[in-house]
Order: C-alpha cells, then sequence, then structure tokens
C-alpha cells in the first residue's frame, strides 16, 4: 500500500519511474502484455481508486453510500500505525481476542462471554478507527442450535475522541438501545441512530444519525446455568461445558420448591418431586455491524491520496478531516446583509483523486459557544467544487452547485446533485466595508465529504518497460469493456535513456530525504529503493489510441515503453473494465528513420499541389531493410504518386540519385500511398537519402503527414519515420503541411455536370452531377445539399455527412423529388450551406446556383 502510494508521487516529480524488479508486464518474443492481477498492482494509480481482480480485471472503485463502517477499522488505524491490527481497536471484560470473529462476515465465529466470569465483565467497545457519521447498528446472533441470543443487553455509543473527555479513564457512553424485555428467540437487531433535536427539520436533507467513534455493547442480563430445559437423556449427551444446573424439587401442596440434592434423597419419595436438567446458556455474538451515511471520502485524503487541507488564512487544517474531532477556530467578520463576499476567506480540500460528490457536512464545537449551533457556525458560506479545470485568469475554475442545507443541534448538512469534482471549497464571507468588525468565531471539529459511484477518473501508469533492445513497436491492443458514458485510454512514451534515482526510508519505513537519511544512525536507518527513470530523449505521451490494434503513435523503434491508461465514467454507477493490454513489435527495419517534406505553402486550398517527402534511413547490421513506403494523410485528402528517387550523399549531392522506374503502386485507401520497391534498401544498399514525390489536396488550414517503412517479408513491420532536419532539398523540417491563410473559403470548387438534365430514359445527360470541396473545417457535421422550385418550395434533399467534413463532395440528382416521382421541367435553385465554428474568420458557407430541367 505504501510503496505504491509514495511511488506515485515520486512519478509525478520524475516523469517516469520504475521500482527495479518490479513485475508491470510480461515480456514475450513478439509483444508485451499487462493482463493480470501482479501486473496491475504494480502501476502507480492513487491509493483505494481502483479495484484489481483476481482474473486481472481493473475496475474504479465503487464509493459506496451506507457503508458498513468496521469493515475498514484496520485501514483507519494503520494510517498512524503500520503494524495495527483489529485487536487495537477492541476492549472487552472478557474473551477479548474472540471479539475480532464480530467483523469477518462469518456467522458461525462468534464472541461468546466466559461464563466463568461476572456479568459485570459481560462487555465489549469497538473503537471505529475515527469518527464517523453512524447511521444504524445491526447485531447478528448465530444461528439456532448453535448458540442464544443476549437475554438482555444495550448498546452505547461516544464521539469523544479527544482523551481529555475521558471520565475517571473511560469515555463517557451514551444510551442508544436496550432491550425491552427478555430475549430468547431473536436473533437479528437493527436500530436508527439519531441523536439531537433537527432545527427547522426538512426531511431527506437534515442530519441523519449520530457521530459516533465507540461502540459498546454491554450484557444487561443472563439465564446463566438455567438457559433451556432438557429431558435426562439430552443432558447426559451435552458437552460438559454446556451442562448447566441440575434442579430437585419437593412438593408442597399443589406446587413445588427447589431443595438441595441432599434433603431431596432423604425425603420420602411421596413428596419428591421432579428433577428438572438444564442447558446452560451460550450468549454468542455472530456479527456487529455500525452502518455510516457513506464512506468519508475526506478521511484518508491526506495520508493515503496525498491530498491537502489548507486555510486560506490558517495554513493547514489536516485536522479537520483526520477524525479526532479536535475542533479549528476561524475568526469571523461581521458584515451588512448585501455586502459579502464569497471566496476571500475559505477551507479548500484536495480529495486527491475525482469522487462523485452529493454532500458535505460540517460538526462544530459547541462546548465553548454557550451550546448553540448559531455561536459555532460560518452562518452564511457556499459549497464550491472543481474538477481541476484551470480558470482562465490563473487558479482553478469553481463551481457552486445548487445546496440545500439541513440543520442540527451541532451539524450542518449540504446536498446537492451528484457533481464530479477533486477539490471543495467551503468559501465563507467577509466584509468589504471598512467598518467591518470582528465577529463571531466558527469552531469546527469536523468536515465530513461523501458520495457515491464510481470514481469519475481513475489514471493509472506502467512504469518503465524494458523491451531487451531495441524493438519496432507496431501496434497496441487492449480488452475493455465500456457501458454507455465511460471510456478507456491508452497512451504510450517511449524513450532509450534511462538514468538511476534512489528512495530512502528509516527504520521504520517512513520516506525520508537523502540527507535526513545520511545523518541517521546505523541502526535507524531502512532500506534505499533504486529506481529508474526517463532520460532526455523520452518522447512526450502520445495522443490516447482511438480503436485497439491502432498503431503504435510513440518514437520507434526504442529500447523502453510506459503506457498510461485513464478510466472515466459520466455515469456514476456505471464503470468501464480494463482487462489487458498488449503492445506488439517486430524487429526494426531500419535503427532510425527521420523524414521531412519539402512543399512550401499551399496558396489555395483544394488545388492539388506536388509535394516531396525526403526519408534518411540509418541502419544497423541486424536491421531488416525495407522495401515498401507507406504515406498516410486525413481522410479528406488522396495521394496521387509521381515518383521514387533514392541515392547516397554523394550521388544526391552530385545530381544523380537513381529514379526508381519499377515502383508498384499497391491498392489501399485513397488517403494513403503505399508503395513497393524493386528491391531491399538495408545497410549494404549505400541509400542515404529517398524522395517520394505526390500530388495532393489540402481542405484544412494545416495537417501532419504519416510516414512509414516496411519489410514485405514481414507482416506488420511498418516502422514509423520521425520528422527532422534531414536535408538541404527540403525547408520544412517536419512533417506538416500548412495551407496560406489568405484562402478563408469553406465551400469551393462547385461543378455542375451537365448544364441541362434531361432525364427522358435515353442514357444522355439523365442525371446531372454536384461537386464541390469543404475546407478550413474539421470533425465531423452535416453539409445540406437541398433543391427548391422557383417558389421556395423544398423537392429533394441530399443532405450528406462524412466523419472529417473537409474534403471533396460527388452527388448525383437524376431529377426526382423526395418521393422519387420525376420533376416538371423548368428552373430550380440549388442550396449548398454548413455551419462553421462561430469564432472562426471563414466566409462562403453557403452557395447557390441555378439547375435546369428540360424533356
Amino acid at each position: 500500500m505504501v510503496s505504491r502510494k509514495c511511488t506515485l508521487a515520486l512519478s509525478l516529480g520524475l516523469g517516469l519511474w520504475g521500482l527495479v524488479g518490479a513485475q508491470n508486464h510480461a515480456l514475450r518474443s513478439d509483444h508485451v502484455v499487462v493482463n493480470s492481477q501482479r501486473h496491475w498492482n504494480n502501476w502507480a494509480f492513487v491509493e483505494g481508486t481502483l479495484d484489481v481482480s483476481a482474473s486481472g480485471e481493473v475496475v474504479p472503485a465503487f464509493v459506496p453510500k451506507d457503508h458498513n463502517a468496521v469493515t475498514d477499522i484496520v485501514q483507519h488505524l494503520q494510517r498512524l500505525a503500520d503494524n495495527a491490527t483489529i485487536l487495537d481497536a477492541i476492549e472487552a471484560g472478557t474473551n477479548k481476542a474472540a471479539v475480532a470473529n464480530l467483523f469477518d462476515g462469518d456467522e458461525t465465529t462468534y464472541w461468546e462471554p466466559d461464563p466463568d466470569s461476572p456479568l459485570r465483565d459481560w462487555w465489549i467497545q469497538v473503537d471505529m478507527g475515527r469518527l464517523i457519521n453512524a447511521t444504524r447498528v445491526g447485531l447478528q446472533f448465530v444461528p439456532e442450535g448453535q448458540g442464544d441470543p443476549f437475554l438482555q443487553f444495550a448498546v452505547l455509543t461516544a464521539d469523544n475522541a479527544d482523551q481529555g473527555n475521558k471520565i475517571a479513564g473511560k469515555v463517557p457512553m451514551h444510551l442508544v438501545y436496550r432491550t425491552p424485555s427478555d430475549n430468547k428467540n431473536q436473533r437479528e437487531f437493527e436500530f436508527d441512530l439519531n441523536r439531537g433535536e433537527l432545527i427547522n427539520p426538512t426531511p431527506g436533507v437534515d442530519f441523519a444519525g449520530d457521530m459516533v467513534r465507540f461502540v459498546q455493547v454491554v450484557i444487561t442480563e443472563s439465564d446463566g446455568a438455567r438457559a433451556v430445559e432438557v429431558s435426562a437423556e439430552e443432558y447426559e449427551a451435552l458437552a460438559s461445558r454446556d451442562k448447566g444446573d441440575v434442579v430437585f424439587n419437593k412438593q408442597v401442596g399443589e406446587g413445588e420448591v427447589e431443595v438441595e440434592a441432599a434433603i431431596y434423597e432423604a425425603i420420602d419419595s411421596q413428596l419428591r418431586g421432579p428433577v428438572r436438567y438444564y442447558r446452560r446458556e451460550r450468549p454468542r455474538l455472530a456479527e456487529l455491524a455500525v452502518y455510516e451515511l457513506g464512506k468519508n471520502i475526506s478521511q484518508g485524503m491526506v495520508l493515503d491520496r496525498n491530498g491537502s487541507a489548507e486555510s486560506s488564512h490558517d495554513g493547514s487544517v489536516g485536522n479537520l478531516v483526520d477524525g479526532e474531532g479536535t475542533y479549528l477556530t476561524f475568526n469571523l467578520k461581521a458584515f451588512q446583509t448585501g455586502n459579502v463576499e464569497f471566496g476571500e476567506r475559505f477551507l479548500e480540500f484536495d480529495l486527491g483523486a475525482s469522487y462523485w460528490l452529493d454532500t458535505v457536512q460540517l460538526w462544530y464545537s459547541l462546548s465553548v459557544a454557550g451550546g448553540r449551533l448559531a455561536g459555532a457556525s460560518f452562518h452564511r458560506y457556499a459549497i464550491q467544487t472543481s474538477d481541476g479545470t484551470p480558470a482562465p485568469g490563473g487558479g482553478r475554475l469553481w463551481r457552486v452547485p445548487a445546496q440545500v442545507r439541513g440543520l442540527g443541534t451541532a451539524y450542518e448538512v449540504n446536498t446537492f446533485e451528484p457533481t464530479p469534482a477533486r477539490f471543495v471549497r467551503i468559501a465563507y464571507p467577509f466584509s468589504s466595508s471598512e467598518s467591518g468588525r470582528e465577529g463571531n468565531k466558527a469552531r469546527v471539529r469536523e468536515v465530513q465529504i461523501y458520495g457515491e459511484g464510481h470514481h469519475p477518473e481513475v489514471e493509472l501508469e506502467s512504469g518503465l518497460i524494458p523491451l531487451q533492445g531495441a524493438k519496432n513497436l507496431v501496434s497496441i491492443e487492449w480488452e475493455a469493456d465500456t457501458p454507455p458514458g465511460t471510456s478507456v485510454q491508452i497512451q504510450t512514451r517511449t524513450g532509450n535513456e534511462v538514468s538511476e534515482a534512489y528512495r530512502y526510508y528509516d527504520s521504520g519505513g517512513a520516506e525520508v530525504s537523502e540527507g535526513k537519511y545520511a545523518k541517521l544512525g546505523f541502526f535507524k536507518k531502512g532500506r534505499i529503493d533504486t529506481l529508474q527513470v526517463a532520460g532526455s530523449d523520452w518522447s512526450n505521451w502520445s495522443a490516447p489510441y482511438a480503436h485497439s490494434g491502432d498503431p503504435i503513435a510513440s518514437p520507434s523503434p526504442r529500447q523502453y515503453l510506459t503506457l498510461r491508461a485513464r478510466l472515466t465514467t459520466t455515469e456514476p454507477m456505471h464503470a468501464a473494465s480494463l482487462h489487458s493490454i498488449r503492445l506488439n513489435f517486430n524487429p526494426p527495419v531500419a535503427k532510425q528513420l527521420q523524414g521531412e517534406l519539402d512543399i512550401g505553402i499551399f496558396e489555395r486550398l483544394g488545388a492539388p499541389q506536388e509535394v516531396s517527402l525526403f526519408v534518411k534511413p540509418t541502419f544497423a547490421s541486424q536491421d531488416l531493410g525495407f522495401d515498401e513506403i507507406l504515406v498516410r494523410t486525413p481522410p479528406d485528402m488522396s495521394l496521387e504518386f509521381g515518383a521514387l528517387r533514392l541515392g547516397s550523399s554523394a550521388q544526391w549531392e552530385s545530381g544523380q540519385a537513381e529514379e526508381l522506374a519499377d515502383v508498384q503502386v499497391m491498392e489501399t485507401r485513397s488517403d494513403s500511398l503505399w508503395l513497393r520497391l524493386d528491391r531491399l534498401i538495408n545497410q549494404g544498399g549505400q541509400v542515404d537519402l529517398v524522395e517520394v514525390q505526390f500530388t495532393t489536396a489540402l481542405f484544412s488550414p494545416g495537417v501532419v503527414l504519416q510516414a512509414a517503412l516496411g519489410n514485405s517479408s514481414l507482416a506488420n513491420s511498418w516502422q514509423q519515420v520521425d520528422p527532422a532536419d534531414v536535408t538541404e532539398l527540403a525547408q520544412s523540417q517536419g512533417l506538416q503541411i500548412l495551407a496560406s491563410v489568405q484562402d478563408n473559403k469553406v465551400l469551393g470548387d462547385l461543378g455542375i455536370q451537365p448544364e441541362v438534365v434531361t432525364p427522358n430514359g435515353d442514357g444522355v445527360n439523365d442525371a446531372l452531377t454536384i461537386d464541390f470541396t469543404v475546407r478550413r473545417l474539421s470533425g465531423e457535421r452535416p453539409v445540406k445539399v437541398r433543391i427548391y422550385d422557383l417558389g421556395g418550395r423544398l423537392v429533394r434533399r441530399l443532405d450528406t455527412q462524412k466523419p472529417l467534413v473537409a474534403g471533396k463532395y460527388v452527388l448525383d440528382w437524376a431529377a426526382d423529388d423526395e418521393q422519387g416521382q420525376q420533376v416538371p421541367p423548368g428552373i430550380y435553385i440549388l442550396r449548398i450551406d454548413i455551419d462553421a465554428d462561430s469564432d472562426r474568420d471563414v466566409r462562403q458557407t453557403g452557395v447557390q446556383r441555378l439547375l435546369h430541367v428540360a424533356y
């Protein structure tokens, strides 16, 4: 637990990390795979935000409402002491060790008081490890035949985490339940907690439950050795520890009285009454449940998730989220109504991860406020939330969800619609007038934050993955389930250089600085972890891959890799699940491939222009070499091959580079150019530079081409070409094509053929073709193509839509209407429209032409 949390913190500072020997992947001959619980557990992610199953499934953790707080007592105790166990949370008058059975979820294990101890010792007390907003308590006794419920008992609670509130060494308790009569048969009990009178109660939003740290169960009555009467035969069959009293009775009149055994034997047989046999009482409690409003998100955010709790005026306010209930005082200013500003003073909490939030509760101390909430609260304040989005002027962008506030005697509860957030602010007002004077003091004991749902966003990072030599990274695949509203995003980084870094610990396991470690005594020094971190040549994170099976976008070949996955949801009750990631690789075709374009500027969008791609290969002796070239553009572009030249540096300098005559243009999509050469180019081929000439048209302000070289003898051998300045023959120093800013028309190159359509079925001019281009726009949006008569009535819709709106369009019209009937001869109006972004400096987003129909 601690190791993963600290490693995450380090990764944020160093960029890439990896504990030497950490098994965060499996390396095969042609791929890397991450698909097991052990792999995922060696990735870095915020503590508690992911559930990793034994089968290797990764799911954002679910934060529940109505949470049984006993299930994570140990987790809270270990925040203060790593070696804490459940026994550290238990006190008992008898049989203390067995109290742990009450939290194991097994109804056949139990706590039973020592029958030989006095009744006053028949009690247990559990420390929840922190203050909770407890809503109800449940007790479950063992099944019938395996023991008895308590004959009579009481349940008490206390919120006094402050040890100074102990009386005679004991925490003062508050009675919350007592059995009204003897209980012989009921084996399940559950009762609500609601301490304190509500002020202006509002159902559903007021404080429900009670602030609880300690829960005590006390047995107040017992049947002892006379729990159940049994027959003599049944009595003899009982285990010795279960045998209760044997009662001898003397008949008196119509009744009977109990006598000693010796007296029973001495009296006349006519006076002897029945002998009664009893099984001893076996009071056995199987489970104790203490339900809280939900998992309190604020607890653990500092120690577990590297979050923070800060005040605008008083620095750290971590005491407000530590579950101890120690109050802090905040000075308030008196103010005039209508002269209030929020946000100048605030408490700010970084939860350390993103959550769905819907409730913020404040618990105040009334002990020095005259016992009144008005003397201890902030009076007027606002709950603000942020998901971390930067604000235009700096800082974070905060929103104020619509809030409903309920009040208790010492509590305030603020509820709002589920909101994804990582940061929470309690902004309280100040006086903006010079007459503002010191007013009341807010005395806050605890801030509790609740919500329900899977984490809105969880990010996990693999750390360093050595590939055992330079590998040509080909494609990435993953297996995931993405219900509606969820997504899985995968990214990669690659590099060749790594260096070592170190983490130091004292003998207690706490991380310390290198300087402090050096000053520790020999026996106080702990372990030193060695980490590998990214060197200076590492790439930035790739854009998220769109589809499983996509080609690797990070530079390749490389010796090291790291992966990042982000799981998101816009639906609190839905979550994506990630099962595996696989990255395929091959031996490299070259040690390095670098390229640049020589194009200048496209002066006119949509107009074909010649482009040259120069590629400089660098080979090592074991490289495969290449005989294929692939150039890819966005889908709105098409490529037409011109020529291919290659040669050594000397040949290029002397103008004698060879133009290959036998270049095969392979069949592929129109936005790609796939060439196969008549020879293999490798280390012995004396080729220092390759030029590919092609013609294309640009429809947007700028695009980045992708190029790859491959070996036809090996499937999936494509190796990317990295942008670089490779030759003085090109001017661009990269793989980007730009358009002149002067051409700002969106619609252009409209053509209509023939000029007159004659739909008479003779095969000549029976339909007309409409072609045009859309430029300077991106993304997917509809293009409206409609035909009207001269009266303005709609005749025909030819609307169309493509994944990328920019590009060339070709549509046919057979002089028919919406019902498929031929239109009468005459003149018609063609109208083409497209919605452009309002902030773009574009024009001509609609065009209109006349169409002629004759018979």
